[in-house]
């Protein structure tokens, strides 16, 4: 999913949660602004992609160290999910070009279910960062997950021809 789609659909989200309402249809739009990626995002992030050199892993990190975002700003009484990268034009591409970066990084969440991060590529860009429940953790796609969890929180697993598999470092 593009970023571009991705920022639509998390206006939409935004706009009913602060309840706003306008003549179209559409509940409150939120503001949106260029920024630094928070910190918290930007350390998994690279603790994800550190985990391996392959699948376009370093060309990732690179991007990783130029990136912005321009979600709105997280209000952190709400719950996570996603964030999304901005990625300058100049920089190297990864191969695949678009995919899920096979190594994901699971955690224990508040309410004692566990739960995934994976990330986005799209047209060889980071696209985006994306926090699930693993087996019905969340409801409806909420989350009680208010921040992202560091890198020392996490399990990092690899896709593989069995399944996914610990990273073993």
């Amino acid at each position: 999913m593009p970023a571009d789609a991705v920022r639509d659909r998390l206006g939409d989200l935004a706009g009913r949660v602060r309840g706003g309402s306008s003549d179209d249809g559409h509940l409150g739009e939120p503001t949106w602004e260029t920024r630094p990626l928070d910190e918290d995002v930007r350390a998994l992030t690279d603790a994800v992609l550190s985990q391996t050199e392959d699948y376009g892993a370093l060309a990732l990190r690179a991007q990783l160290a130029r990136s912005v975002t321009a979600d709105a700003p997280h209000d952190p009484r709400q719950p996570i999910d996603f964030a999304t990268f901005e990625v300058p034009e100049d920089v190297p591409l990864a191969v695949p070009a678009d995919a899920e970066f096979p190594v994901r990084a699971r955690f224990v969440g508040p309410d004692g279910e566990a739960y995934v991060v994976a990330l986005r590529v799209d047209e060889g860009r980071l696209a985006y960062v994306r926090l699930a429940g693993i087996d019905g953790g969340g409801v409806d796609g909420t989350t009680p997950v208010r921040s992202w969890p560091s890198p020392e929180h996490v399990t990092f697993w690899i896709d593989t021809i069995k399944g996914p598999e610990p990273v073993l470092r």
